[in-house]
């Protein structure tokens, strides 16, 4: 069966995940970790291209990642090819380390953006490891918070620049805010989560559903950067329906 084309992000933003195969770990220990932000970092000094977010969890990765000169297909492929090779050397393994290719949802505006950002620092605390995403070690809030942590790698300036407030104190005070807030309901980080997302968008609309209920959750997703066909298949609406809400 031929690969699915990549869906192009007409700004060049991505939020990139990588899952290891059958789920299984791609991290066994710290050495792990610090293999992949080193060829994070060597990839930065190799390609052209901005870092607005990072976590390493167990058995996945979450990157969002702003594609400049190079695409982020040549940008993986340097990362996750290394790492896989590493892995299979130092603990004498076999076969692919990643289930089938990165898999990449576009960021067509503002709001995803900042959703986006906002989940892959939140990971860690809806997986309950920690309390706070400042408690996770391989998460990029830290470098938000200061600059002295992955400096290497990590570019916050854009995203810090919707924030901008009068001093740096009150910047950082409501980012802080914004990073703390837990409405992201319609992100997902799995392919087969769509069930979970119908299941999520009939509680959003209720039972007896308006008209005009419906034209906001559908419109929340748009904020999102939901491609119209996910929100066909997440609302059942026809193609028509949607079009006219999202205005095409």
């Amino acid at each position: 069966m031929p690969r699915r084309m990549r869906t192009k992000s007409s700004t060049g933003i991505y939020h990139v995940m990588c899952r290891g195969n059958n789920k299984q770990s791609i991290f066994l220990d710290d050495g792990d970790s610090n293999k992949y932000y080193f060829l994070l970092a060597e990839a930065k000094q190799k390609y052209d291209f901005d870092l607005y977010a990072f976590c390493f969890m167990s058995n996945h990765v979450h990157l969002v990642v702003c594609e400049r000169t190079d695409s982020i297909s040549d940008i993986m492929r340097y990362i996750n090819s290394g790492f896989g090779s590493f892995i299979n050397w130092k603990h004498e393994r076999v076969g692919h380390l990643f289930q089938n290719r990165f898999r990449s949802e576009p960021i067509e505006n503002d709001g995803y953006l900042l959703s986006a950002v906002r989940y892959v620092h939140n990971n860690p605390v809806k997986a309950e490891i920690v309390s706070s995403p400042e408690e996770y070690y391989w998460n990029s809030y830290r470098g938000y918070l200061d600059s002295r942590h992955f400096s290497e790698v990590l570019d916050t300036d854009f995203v810090m620049g919707y924030f901008k407030r009068r001093s740096a104190k009150e910047t950082m005070l409501e980012f802080i805010r914004f990073s703390h807030k837990d409405d992201d309901i319609l992100l997902s980080d799995e392919e087969e989560n769509i069930e979970q997302l119908k299941e999520t968008y009939v509680n959003m609309v209720g039972k007896n559903s308006s008209a005009d209920q419906i034209e906001k959750v559908v419109l929340y997703m748009k904020r999102l950067g939901y491609p119209r066909k996910k929100v066909k298949d997440i609302t059942g609406m026809s193609d028509y329906s949607i079009r006219k809400i999202y205005n095409i």
